[in-house]
């Protein structure tokens, strides 16, 4: 499968500070169960730029990369199946 690009643009209206506020304290942990996504940018309307990448390291083991500082994680998953109903 070859990658493919989403862009999402906001406009952001007077009175809407409150989106803007989540956008630049977006938690960029999330990347890391996002198996599907890799990289976030994220541009302000000043043009202020916020970008994370998340790198595969191993199985397990994910590099979180934000500006200059990375973060190495380790992320599990287990596939359960609820038992029948009574």
């Amino acid at each position: 499968m070859q990658w493919a690009t989403t862009v999402v643009r906001i406009p952001l209206e007077r009175g809407q500070n409150h989106l803007l506020e989540d956008l630049t304290s977006f938690p960029t942990q999330l990347l890391l169960f996002a198996d599907h996504v890799r990289r976030l940018r994220l541009v302000a309307p000043d043009r202020s730029v916020r970008e994370a990448t998340v790198v595969m390291a191993s199985d397990d083991e994910r590099v979180l990369q934000e500006g200059r500082s990375k973060t190495r994680w380790r992320v599990f998953s287990r596939e359960h199946r609820p038992s029948p109903a009574h």
